[in-house]
């Protein structure tokens, strides 16, 4: 059970920089205004949910072969 739920931490971690890097480069693209927030906001949840969704099966026990420093 710990090893599916430090899967998932790591999943949701790295799901998280990796939406915060496409933010990055689509913010500067995004219209000015009243609906800048929205549509931020908007990126922001379907992106990183959409990343999470896909790659939701290497939240299992084979993403600890990744990280066997921490395992001795």
């Amino acid at each position: 059970m710990i090893e599916k739920i430090f899967g998932w931490i790591v999943l949701t971690i790295l799901t998280g920089i990796a939406t915060a890097r496409l933010y990055g480069l689509i913010d500067p693209r995004l219209p000015t205004g009243n609906s800048h927030a929205m549509l931020s906001c908007m990126f922001v949840v379907v992106t990183w949910s959409s990343l999470t969704w896909s790659l939701r099966r290497f939240a299992s026990v084979s993403l600890l072969d990744l990280f066997p420093a921490f395992w001795w």
